[in-house]
This record gives C-alpha cells, structure tokens and sequence, in this order.
C-alpha cells in the first residue's frame, strides 16, 4: 500500500477564526463601521429580486398612488376619480379593502427567480402607504386583518427558503408621515367639493361600514398640521420647515420594525431613507440597525452576517451601511460594497407600461448587471407584481430571457469580484454623477458590442461585451499578463485571438453568438508566483492509513441505528420531482444543527448504489457506535440529472453522461436548498462535504474544488475520466489551499483509471496544495469504495 498525505484533515487555523464578540453592537456610526462588515453572502450574490408588491399594485396605475390619488389635478388623481370616485367617498383605505392577491403563489414566483439567477429576495414590510404586509402587533392595518389576509412576508421567506435564496424586508413607513398629508385635504370643484378626503376619518366614523373597529388614523396618521407646499421632495430630510413627526409616530414605527426583525429574522432591512428612518431627528434608525445586526450575530457566534442598505450616504457612512444607489450606478469601481436597485417598469405595477410596451428588454436588465458587478456591487431587481398577485405575460417573457442568458453566463457574475479595471469602451468615457438616491441610469451613451466589462473570480477573467460583436474586439487591459486560455461560454466554438508585443489583445467575433444580449468570454490568465507559503505544507509526512478492520461494513445488531429514508424534492433544473436518500444519525434532533455529506455514486448506479452495494448506513452505525464519526446527515442523491433517471439500458448514452454533469445545477440549486429547509443543519460551507465514487467521485473534485464557497471537504474515490484536467479543478492554488479544511485523492492500485487520480495528485503536489493520496490495494469496485467512505468520513467536520 502507497500512501501520501499532505496535511490530513486541514484543520482550521484558530489564529484566523474572528473571534465572537462580547460587547453588543452599539447604535453609532462608528460602531457599525467597526463591528460589522459587509457579509461574503452578499458580496458573492450580485443578483436580487425586489418583490415591491403592496396594495399600491392593486389600482394598476403606478408608483406612489396612495399619495397622488388624492391630487386632483394629478393623472394618479383623475384615473382614481374615473374608477373609484373621489377620495372622500373611496380612499386609499378602500384599496386596500379591495386588494385580494387572489392569483399570488410565491412559490412559483420564487422559483422563477431563482431561475433568473437570483440569491436573494427582498420584499416589501411597507411602503409609504403605512400598511404593514406582516403580521403586525402595533398596525391593525396589515394583510392578515384585511386585504389578503395573509401573511405576506411570512410566505416570501418560506418561500426564498425552500429555494434557497436568502430573504429581508424594506420598510418605508418612516414617511408615511408627509406621504399622506394630500389626505388631508377636499376635491376643489364637482359634486363632492370640499367634503374632506378620508384621511380625516376617525375610528367613530366606521361604524357600521367594512372597516368598523379600526381607527383610520392609524393608516393616514394625519393628526397634525400640514407642511409647506406639501411638498415632500423638498422635506424628504425633514427639513424646509417640514411638521415634525410626533413622538408616539417615532416610537409606533420603532415597535412595528423591532417586532418584524424579531419574529421574522430578515438578512438584508433596506431603508427607503436618506440615511436611515428619522435621521438626523434621533438615532432610532440606528437603534433598528444595531438590533438587527445583534440577532442576526447571536445566531453567527457573534458575526452578523445581515445586510442593512441606506441612501444617501457620505463615505464616512458607507463604512457603517451598505449604500443603496438608486435607479443608477457609480462611474467607476466603488468601494466599500454597494447596491443598485432598479425596475424594469415603475415600482407599483402600471398597466399603462404594458399597454405601451415600455418595460426595460431582457438585454438592458442583463447589461446593467453586469456593468454593476463590474463595479463592485449588486443589482437588485423590481419585476412589479400585479395587484392579483400574478406577472403579465410581456413580464413573463422578459424574465424567463433573463434566466435563458443567466443559466450558462452566471459563472462570471456570481461569485466573482471587480478587475483591476471594470471595462473598456466607449461608455467609459461618460462620468455620470450621481444624483441625490442615484437616477443616472440610461444617461450617456447606449452601450454597443465595442464595450466591455470585466470581472474576475480565482486567475479567471471574464470578459463581456455589451452586445454581439461583428469585428474583432480589441482589449487594452491585459499588458503584463500571460493568457492560457479562452472560450466563450455558450459555444463550443474555438475562440480565435492573439496578443500582440504591447498586451492588446484581440479576439476575433464568433460565426454564432449564443445570445444577443451580451456575450462572455473566459479568460483564464496563466498563474503568478505570489511568493506565499502555507505553514501547513511542513507537515506533511508519509504517516500510512490503515486499511478498514474486518466487520466494519456488516450490520451489527446490539447498537443503536440511524434512519435511511426517501425524500422527493422539486428540481427546477430537470424541471419534475426528483428522489434521494437522507441518512440521519441516531438522535437526530431538530434541536441540533447538523453538517452535511453528499455521497454521490457511479455511473451505472443511482441513490440507492451506496446503500445497496456500499453498505453505507451498515458504515455509518457502526461509526456512530464506535463514537468514531462527528454527528452528520448524509444525502445519497442521484446523480443523473434528467427526466428519466434510472440506471436502465446504455448508461454511456450521451445525454446519460450529460446528465452527470447537468446534476452540478441540480445539486447547487435544488437539493442543497430543499436539505437546508427540510433537515436542521448548518448552512455554511465548512460544514458541508461532497465525496463519490468514480463518475461521482469526478463529479465530487469537479463541483467541489468548482464551489469552494459551498464546499469546504471533497472527496474523489476512483474518479472517472470526467474529472477536470488539474489546472482547471484548482486554477488558483492559493485560494484552495486557504478554503479547503480537506481534500482527499484515492483510487486501487490495480484500477485502470488510477491515472486521473495520480495527475491530479501530482498537480496538487507541485502547486503545495495539502490533500491525501491515498493508493490502496484493489481494482474498481466497492472493496475499495466502502474501505474511503470508513477512512474518509472519519476525518470529516473535525
């Protein structure tokens, strides 16, 4: 027996570990900037829906209508006159009565933002209409007492959870205050002139009438006087002479946003505000902030890793809060992180858009993305949401050409950070200013295939131009690197490109592009020697591994057993329901949260492959029993992602083979989020593993060392020949060597395929990348196989 071990289990480096922190989070600037910093989630998500669905979708006629419905001479105004009557007969209370949300089903709608490419989801807890879309203690007007009568936020995060995106809320009720005061007033000519708007009803007022029992004034809060001009542009920062909210006003919007932080734990609170709610009156919207981060690190031992958005900031701010740029985008990289939000119509659904065909095209959506990523931020996206809860079909369209363009060209958005320039082009040449929230968007020039944007993830640069280039591109950014490779993703093309003596490249156009909204080429740069050692590399030694003692695989009947069962989850990837096994150990509880291994099989076997033939529940108890393995849940999924999954007829059949390598989606974006919300388990990735056995074990190094951001323990037994070629499993040896807790390499001595495992190893070895090699005696069968599933899961989570 041959064995080679570098570094056995990685483990963690505890002088690098953040400590928990023993003194809460403080209501200060100065406190946030240094307590709290912008989570890796959400810099590695680039890509967010805003469900900005409220009772304001309901009349279909755009953005702010609880405010301008009471302006007659406004065209808000007149189309409310024209449906509903005046504001004194129906207001906007009367809208909400009549919003039903009876075609809503977030989960199909999550589930096509996930499709889309979407990590996480934002929804509304409130807009300036003051309704709080939430089960609310301190606003009986809400959308489980009336409207719906649902819970709205509750059913977007159940949601966002079982499609694994994360989830948070905006609150925009802080200006309530100055949105309703046009309530407040009475039609100036016609049959109900001057008989004043509902926004000064009481609660005496309702008696015997839909809404008896609730006090209006709790909805319009239009107890006091007006401001100037009613102008709440001019008093947005509560300035110009602006009627201060009163104290009881402050204090009910402290409680109903503490209460939706506690019992609905969002990971991202977006503030519609300059700065944060009722700055710079008081501290109350940092008093929310501190609270928010102080739950959301008592879950994280003691690292918050919430995501909470201002507008408005100076830079001094931007270290405290994530800078939230609306509808536009900086002219250059920006830093410290930051967002963009922005529509594709306006943001309360407007059927006059639709009717026009005025709504931002797929290729505009997709551009604007990538320009932001570009730059170092997010982009987080409003498809508005009917009043019944639907999207129309010119909206349907649109996002299923975004999620078409996403599902091949997301490699070089997610995951990813800015270049050492964010493009090239024409349009670099516009330096757009941002205007107070942002509105620079479609200023300058429109974007043509001569520009291009870059990111870049591990020594891979991916280059996309803004359109579909008929000449050759010609890039001026790569002078004093060294290209490996290029490829364009979507084609099997050959790319045709050279470099000239100054480090122009140039790439030659393709004779097909694969989309028409933006194309990208990957650009993978030959590495750098950056001079770093790992102190883990001395202490590799040539220590043996025993072989697994006899009696290991075989059923014991005196010891306490764990539970095997079928599970049947929906894979958006294949597009039907698909099975797998779930191992829980002996005394498994929802009490405790647990890691997770996926155990993935050959290519002629299926979820039940390491239960039948790998006797792995057989492996696993008598582990558990000999107190030899770390508590875990293991899923046995198959790993052949089409619609007929069986391991029946000619197993090599291409679309067979394809399926293997389709099943990296399956996996990313339907198992792992259907575990995370079916099983109580930890969520981070040094505490999940992937390990398989030939066609799984290619499948394990491939999606593993591809997803180090989700993988921190891989395992190849065997592996196939479709395992990727060294340099394109590990690119970037530096970045392994920080992420990996465990890689391990075996295969049989005799085994024909012993080759691919030894390449692997060998590169491993030159680039001082820690793992285990592991040659031990057998050929390319389950002798081998259970014997590293025994060794193997030993070593994990330790």
């Amino acid at each position: 027996m041959c064995v080679l071990i570098g570094c056995l289990a990685l483990q963690a480096d505890e002088n690098s570990r953040l400590e928990s922190k023993q003194t809460p989070i403080q209501p200060t600037f100065e406190s946030l900037a240094k307590d709290v910093k912008t989570p890796e989630w959400f810099k590695n998500a680039k890509f967010g829906i805003f469900a900005h669905w409220g009772p304001q979708c309901q009349p279909a006629s755009g953005d702010w209508y609880a405010r301008w419905m009471y302006d007659e001479n406004n065209w808000q105004g007149k189309v409310h006159r024209a449906k509903y009557g005046p504001p004194s007969q129906f207001g906007f209370k009367d809208v909400i009565h009549e919003w039903k949300a009876e075609k809503w089903n977030p989960d199909e709608l999550v589930a096509l933002y996930k499709r889309m490419g979407a990590r996480y989801l934002v929804s509304l807890g409130n807009h300036h209409d003051n309704f709080d879309l939430y089960n609310s203690a301190y606003q009986p007007w809400n959308s489980v007492n009336m409207g719906p009568q649902r819970d709205i936020s509750k059913e977007w995060k159940a949601a966002a959870a079982k499609h694994g995106l994360h989830w948070g809320v905006s609150v925009h009720a802080a200006h309530a205050w100055l949105f309703y005061e046009l309530a407040q007033g009475a039609d100036s000519q016609g049959e109900y002139k001057g008989i004043p708007y509902d926004g000064k009803l009481t609660k005496e007022d309702g008696k015997g009438l839909w809404w008896e029992g609730y006090d209006p004034q709790d909805l319009y809060a239009q107890n006091h006087p007006l401001s100037p001009d009613h102008n709440i542009h001019a008093n947005w920062e509560w300035g110009q002479g602006a009627t201060l909210p009163s104290q009881a006003y402050m204090d009910n919007f402290y409680n109903r946003t503490i209460q939706l932080i506690n019992d609905y734990e969002p990971e991202v609170l977006y503030y519609d505000d300059t700065v944060v709610p009722f700055y710079p009156l008081n501290d109350i919207g940092l008093q929310i902030t501190a609270h928010l981060h102080n739950i959301n690190a008592a879950k994280n031992d003691g690292i918050s890793k919430a995501v909470v958005t201002g507008k408005v900031l100076n830079e001094d701010q931007r270290r405290s809060l994530v800078w939230d740029v609306e509808r536009g985008a900086p002219s250059e990289i920006t830093t410290p992180y930051w967002q963009t939000d922005t529509c594709i119509g306006t943001w309360h659904y407007d059927q006059g858009i639709y009717e026009r065909g005025d709504y931002k095209s797929a290729g505009t959506v997709i551009r604007m993305l990538i320009d932001v990523v570009s730059k170092g931020g997010n982009l987080l996206l409003s498809v508005p949401i009917q009043g019944n809860g639907s999207l129309d079909e010119k909206e349907l369209k649109i996002a299923n050409e975004i999620a078409n363009w996403m599902q091949t060209n997301q490699e070089g958005i997610h995951d990813t950070t800015y270049w050492k320039v964010y493009g090239e082009g024409p349009q670099t040449e516009d330096k757009l200013q941002i205007n107070r929230q942002g509105f620079n968007e479609g200023q300058g020039k429109p974007a043509t295939a001569k520009d291009v944007r870059y990111t870049k993830k591990y020594n891979l640069v991916y280059a996309f131009t803004l359109g579909v280039p008929t000449e050759p591109t010609v890039l001026k950014s790569f002078a004093n690197e060294k290209i490996d490779s290029i490829s364009l993703l979507g084609s099997d093309e050959p790319v045709q490109y050279e470099m000239d003596s100054n480090g122009i490249l140039t790439i030659q156009p393709p004779e097909k592009a694969p989309f028409d909204e933006a194309l990208c080429y990957k650009i993978m740069l030959k590495m750098k020697n950056s001079g770093i050692k790992n102190e883990l590399l001395s202490k590799q030694s040539q220590t043996e591994l025993s072989q697994a003692p006899k009696g290991f695989d075989a059923e014991r009947q005196n010891i306490e057993k764990g539970k095997l069962e079928t599970v049947t989850y929906p894979s958006g990837t294949v597009g039907n329901d698909r099975k797998a096994l779930v191992y829980t150990p002996y005394g498994y509880s929802t009490d405790k949260k647990y890691p997770v291994l996926y155990l993935l099989h050959g290519i002629g076997g299926d979820e039940h492959e390491w239960e039948n033939d790998g006797r792995a529940k057989m492996i696993l108890d008598n582990l558990y029993a000999d107190k030899k393995l770390t508590p875990m849940i293991v899923v046995l999924p198959n790993g052949r992602a089409m619609k007929d999954d069986r391991a029946v007829g000619n197993v090599m059949a291409p679309d067979k083979v394809q399926a293997f390598a389709t099943f990296e989606k399956d996996l990313l974006n339907d198992l792992i989020p259907f575990i995370e919300s079916h099983y109580s388990v930890l969520k981070d990735r040094e505490n999940r593993a992937i390990a398989g056995l030939s066609m799984g074990g290619g499948q394990s190094l491939n999606f593993g060392l591809g997803h180090l951001d989700t993988f921190a323990w891989v395992g190849g037994f065997s592996s196939a020949p479709n395992t990727k070629e060294p340099k394109l499993l590990v690119p970037d040896p530096e970045f392994a060597k920080k992420q990996l807790k465990l890689l391990w390499i075996s295969c049989g001595d005799k085994d024909g395929l012993v080759g691919f495992s030894k390449r692997t190893h060998e590169y491993l070895e030159e680039h001082k990348v820690p793992h285990v090699y592991y040659v031990e005696p057998g050929v390319h069968d389950f002798n081998v196989w259970k014997n590293d599933l025994y060794l193997f899961s030993q070593m994990l989570f330790k």
